[in-house]
């Protein structure tokens, strides 16, 4: 059985079709304090009452308006009753044994005291070794791929004030390279979720980044006003690389200015065939830019 109390939070949002499947991959995990929490942002289809009569043991949470992953996981935190919390994903499902397993690592992880969060392995993660202490230049220099499953203790984690950005769609990646650069994150290459594909709209897909395609281009903004010093001086192709991302998402919304001036920044910097064909794609017409990000996107 788990050693350490575990609070399992499933955020999720008009997918009571596969919510089901996580809970029941949580609820199975042998674990004596469990708690499965799920957060609702404010589904409109049958999410709720699929949960409270399918799921009478399973706690329920609803947000009164969509906020996005961000807030949905934070509010999973506040709300969380046990001391640790692994979030879940709604279209994923936790492997038999996974919380034991965490529970395995976490025992034997020296001065374990000291990190906020760590990370397990999901089914597509890799890393260059079975357990290291991620720094953010793991994540900056293509070390570490794929997902990782955050687990939170949560006690340090509020009392260092850390939080999902909520002011930023999809940015929970920021708060792992945040913890990175300040702690270190230890992480294991033990899989501890499956990730599953059939999903509807996937934040990966091409469809969902252009309807959000503000939100994403934000994103890439604000990694660059918090750690563009760092990219620009450690990790040059990097930071290349957050600009063309900042200025393609704002030609996906035809925000041609606002894209411009980011392939001003990177062309004075370094003249790329890539920074030039984005600034060509700047006078066409959004519907030959979004095709063709589309076509990227499935051929890679």
């Amino acid at each position: 059985m788990a050693a350490i109390p575990v609070s399992v939070v499933i955020t999720t949002y008009n997918r009571s079709n596969l919510v089901g499947r996580a809970i029941e991959s949580a609820l199975d995990q042998e674990c004596r304090e469990l708690e499965v929490l799920v957060v609702d942002d404010a589904s409109t289809d049958r999410t709720e009452d699929l949960v409270k009569t399918s799921f009478p043991s399973v706690r329920y949470v609803r947000q009164e308006i969509n906020r996005g992953l961000c807030a949905a996981r934070n509010r999973g935190i506040r709300e969380a009753s046990k001391a640790w919390v692994v979030f879940l994903d709604d279209d994923d499902t936790l492997k038999p044994g996974a919380l034991v397993r965490i529970a395995k690592h976490v025992a034997e992880l020296p001065a374990a005291d000291r990190y906020p969060l760590l990370q397990f392995a999901r089914s597509n993660a890799r890393m260059p070794a079975e357990f290291m202490i991620i720094r953010l230049e793991h994540y900056l220099t293509g070390a570490v791929l794929g997902d990782f499953a955050p687990v939170i203790r949560k006690d340090l984690f509020v009392a260092e004030g850390l939080s999902h950005l909520e002011f930023l769609r999809n940015g929970d990646g920021l708060l792992l390279w945040r913890v990175a650069n300040t702690y270190g994150i230890p992480a294991w290459s033990d899989q501890v979720q499956n990730l599953h594909t059939d999903a509807p709209s996937r934040a990966t897909s091409a469809d969902y980044q252009m309807h959000n395609a503000v939100d994403y281009a934000e994103l890439q903004e604000y990694t660059l006003h918090e750690f563009g010093e760092i990219l620009a001086l450690r990790f040059p192709e990097y930071y290349e690389k957050k600009c063309l991302g900042a200025a393609t998402y704002r030609l996906l919304a035809d925000q041609r200015s606002l894209a411009r001036a980011h392939l001003r920044i990177a062309l004075r910097r370094r003249f790329s065939i890539s920074a030039l064909g984005l600034w060509m794609f700047s006078f066409f017409p959004r519907a030959i830019t979004r095709s063709c990000f589309r076509a990227y996107r499935q051929h890679g």
